[in-house]
């Protein structure tokens, strides 16, 4: 089986593409990022017509990021990407696609302690909006063209390699090595999961490998406050970081994914602990 990342370059491509490389050989993975392959150009599409096969699963990560600040622009773009994408691969073969999407579907401010593959999607965002739109599009296509396809849904996903801003485990270990203040939101209560990089690239293998379409819930049964995350980080580094609070600017929610689905398709998978993620990031 050949593997083809589009979006290679990104903190899940990088590791993703490494973890493939070393367990299926480097000459059996393909990987492009935005630099060489500009998704909202159809003809751009041409440079990876050789590694489009019957054997070729793709892994399709790219997407404009954009989540706190999005525009409607920046939703005009990921609609051009996926649409430029499906209209390239709509009459060719090709094995399977897994299409990497994210919990901010179910609703940025929607307070939900058990959303399943189920729940009612509620996006608020246009970064939110444009990932569930590209998910319909391409479980229509991929009906369609009668080809599997896997549709996977995370939360908050850190570890090495993750950006240092994004809020929660990353953007707190960073402040604790730069002995910095953090800015906590109300008391920090409301609970959320997360979800370590190894374990990410680890399940998509295993799911990649199984007769299943449809879309699936990556993440662990494991869900911890903000608060949690800094008392952890104080026992680990043996240190007390300075918190700043602030009153909260919107309603407290907690979201928490089920994962009953998850093990249905791949058995019980030994996930990373919150507080060994947070320990491997601090060394």
């Amino acid at each position: 089986m050949k593997h083809l990342i589009i979006g290679n370059s990104g903190f899940v491509g990088k590791h993703l593409e490494k973890y493939l490389e070393t367990k299926y050989k480097k000459k059996n993975v393909f990987g492009f990022a935005s630099k060489f392959l500009d998704l909202t150009k159809k003809e751009k599409f041409k440079k990876i017509d050789k590694f489009i096969k019957k054997d070729t699963t793709i892994y399709f990560l790219a997407f404009n990021k954009n989540q706190k600040k999005s525009s409607l622009k920046d939703y005009e773009i990921n609609h051009k990407i996926i649409t430029n994408f499906l209209n390239y691969i709509e009459n060719k073969k090709l094995k399977k696609l897994l299409f990497f999407s994210t919990q901010s579907i179910y609703g940025e401010d929607t307070n939900n302690k058990n959303i399943t593959e189920n729940t009612l999607p509620d996006p608020t965002s246009f970064y939110g909006i444009a990932k569930y739109n590209c998910e319909r599009l391409v479980e229509k296509i991929f009906i369609l063209k009668k080809t599997p396809f896997m549709i996977v849904r995370t939360p908050r996903i850190y570890g090495p390699g993750d950006d240092p801003n994004n809020y929660g485990p990353s953007l707190f270990t960073q402040k604790f090595k730069d002995k910095e203040s953090i800015v906590l939101w109300g008391d920090g209560s409301e609970k959320r999961n997360y979800l370590y990089i190894s374990d990410v690239v680890k399940i998509i293998d295993l799911l990649i490998i199984k007769n299943f379409s449809g879309f699936i819930n990556i993440c662990s049964n494991e869900n911890r406050s903000f608060k949690y995350l800094i008392d952890t980080l104080n026992k680990i580094t043996k240190s007390k970081i300075h918190i700043i609070s602030k009153s909260r600017s919107r309603q407290q929610v907690d979201q928490i994914m089920n994962n009953h689905f998850l093990k249905k398709i791949i058995g019980n998978y030994p996930f990373i602990s919150i507080k060994k993620g947070l320990r491997n990031l601090i060394k």
